[in-house]
C-alpha cells in the first residue's frame, strides 16, 4: 500500500518552487514563507496518487506534512516527497480504529419521533435533546462558531448524533457526513419525487425539506470534544421551517428507506448509486438554484457514465427510460442548452427554479432505473451500454439480427 507519482504530473519544477521558500531555524524545524506556499500544498496532494484506503481529507494532511518533514531531512527533491508521503500514509494505516459521535441538527421539529438507522457499522440517533455530556462539551464550541455563521443558528431542529468509527477525527467528520446525507438524500427523494413542479417567490427555499443545520461538532462516545475545532456550513443564511412529520409519513418515509437500502445492497455498483444519492440530497439543499442546477446536471452524467462525453450523450442516455423517449429528449436537450449556456456565458434563468425541478425529475427517474432494474448490470459503464442501444422495435430486431450473424461468422455456438 503505496503512495506514487501521478504520472501525468513532472513533480521537479514543484519542488524546486518549495524548496525556494522554504526556511530553517535554529531548532532545524522547517517553515515556509509566502502566499505561493497555499499553492503548491494543494497541488503536491494533486500529484500524488494515494492508496483507496486513504481519505481525501487525510491525503491532504499527508501531502502537507510530508513538505514539512522533507524539509527537515535537507534540500526538497521528489525522492524524500514522496519518502516521507509513503511514511506517514504508513502511520494512517496502522492506527486503530476509533468510535467518534458526530452531532449535529436536521430540520424536524423536535417533537419528531424518529427511529434509529444503523448503516453498516455506523448508527444514527435523533433525539429531542442531546446527553448531557455531549451538550457540555458542545455549549462552548458552538458559542466560538457563531462568528462564522451569517445568521442566527435554528432553535427547534432536532439534535442528531452518527456514531462512526475511524482513524482520524477529520475522517470520522468524513464518514459520518456521508452516512447522514445518504439517510437524507433518500428521505429527500422520497418527498421530492412526489413534486414534479414548484413556482414561489420571495425569498428563496431549497427543494429539501430535511436539511443539516449549520454547526457539526465532533466528539468521543465519553461526550468530550475529540477536537476543539467545528463544521459549518458556509452557504448558511438562516433556518428553514421545521418539518412535522406525521406517524404516517415516518412509517411510510422508513418503508421507503429499507427498500432503497436493499436495493443498494444487491447493486454491483453500490458505491456509485450511493454517491450519487449523496451528491443529489446535496444539490437540492441550495438555495442557490442555478448552482443547484449545474450540479444536478453532473449527476445526470455521472448516472448515465458521460462526464468526458458530449452533453449529447447524456441526454440521449437519459432519455432512452422514457416510454415517449422523443418528448424526453426534448425536454433534456432545452436543459442541456440552458447548461451550456449558463457555464460559458454566465447567463441568468427567470424560470431556473422550473429548469431545477425538470431537471430533478431526470435525476430521479435514473436512480430508480439503476435500483430497479432486473437486468443485474455489472457496472454503471455496462448500464450507460443498455441506454445506447436502439428504442424502436424494428431496430432492436435488426441489432438481434445482426449479432446472430457475428455469433455465426466468429463460429461462436450458441446457448
Amino acid at each position: 500500500m503505496t503512495v506514487s507519482w501521478n504520472n501525468q504530473y513532472n513533480p521537479n519544477e514543484l519542488a524546486r518552487y518549495i524548496e525556494e521558500c522554504k526556511k530553517v531555524d535554529n531548532s532545524g524545524q522547517a517553515h515556509f514563507e509566502g502566499f505561493r506556499f497555499m499553492e503548491y500544498e494543494v497541488l503536491l496532494y494533486s500529484m500524488l496518487d494515494f492508496p483507496d484506503a486513504v481519505p481525501e481529507i487525510e491525503g491532504r494532511r499527508i501531502a502537507r506534512q510530508a513538505i514539512f518533514r522533507a524539509g527537515r531531512t535537507g534540500e526538497i527533491v521528489p525522492n524524500n516527497l514522496l519518502a516521507e508521503a509513503n511514511r506517514l500514509t504508513q502511520e494512517y494505516v496502522q492506527r486503530p480504529l476509533e468510535r467518534y459521535v458526530l452531532a449535529t441538527t436536521l430540520s424536524f421539529l423536535t417533537s419528531a419521533s424518529l427511529r434509529r438507522v444503523r448503516m453498516g457499522n455506523t448508527i444514527v440517533i435523533f433525539e429531542q435533546n442531546l446527553p448531557y455530556r455531549y451538550q457540555s462539551g458542545r455549549v462552548q464550541i458552538v458559542e466560538n462558531a457563531r462568528h462564522s455563521l451569517f445568521a442566527e443558528p435554528p432553535t427547534d431542529y432536532l439534535f442528531t448524533r452518527v456514531h462512526v468509527s475511524a482513524k482520524s477525527s477529520y475522517e470520522a467528520m468524513d464518514k459520518a457526513i456521508d452516512t447522514l446525507d445518504l439517510v437524507r438524500g433518500i428521505w429527500n427523494w422520497f418527498h421530492n419525487r412526489r413534486h414534479w413542479i414548484r413556482s414561489s417567490s420571495g425569498r428563496r427555499a431549497p427543494v429539501n425539506k430535511i436539511v443539516l443545520g449549520p454547526l457539526h461538532t465532533l466528539h468521543y462516545l465519553t461526550g468530550e470534544p475529540a477536537t476543539e475545532a467545528w463544521w459549518y456550513q458556509p452557504e448558511y443564511c438562516g433556518a428553514v421551517s421545521p418539518y412535522n412529520p406525521s406517524e404516517d409519513d415516518i412509517n411510510s418515509m422508513a418503508r421507503f428507506f429499507d427498500d432503497i437500502r436493499n436495493r443498494l445492497a444487491k447493486s454491483n455498483y453500490r458505491e456509485v448509486l450511493e454517491q450519487a444519492i449523496i451528491r443529489y440530497g446535496r444539490s437540492l439543499d441550495m438555495r442557490d438554484w442555478e448552482g443547484a442546477f449545474l450540479k444536478l446536471w453532473s449527476i445526470l452524467e455521472l448516472l448515465t457514465n458521460s462526464c468526458h462525453d458530449n452533453n449529447i450523450v447524456t441526454a440521449r442516455r437519459a432519455a432512452y427510460i422514457y416510454e415517449d423517449r422523443d418528448f424526453a429528449l426534448q425536454v433534456l436537450k432545452h436543459l442541456r442548452d440552458y447548461r451550456n449556456r449558463s457555464v460559458h456565458a454566465d447567463v441568468g434563468n427567470a424560470a431556473i427554479e422550473t429548469y431545477v425541478y425538470q431537471l430533478k425529475g431526470f435525476v430521479e427517474a435514473l436512480l430508480g432505473f439503476h435500483l430497479g432494474s432486473s437486468y443485474g448490470f455489472e457496472s454503471v459503464e455496462e448500464a450507460a451500454r443498455f441506454l445506447e442501444l436502439p428504442s424502436d422495435r424494428d431496430a432492436i430486431e435488426t441489432r438481434i439480427q445482426m449479432l446472430q450473424y457475428a455469433q455465426e461468422f466468429r463460429g461462436y455456438t450458441q446457448t
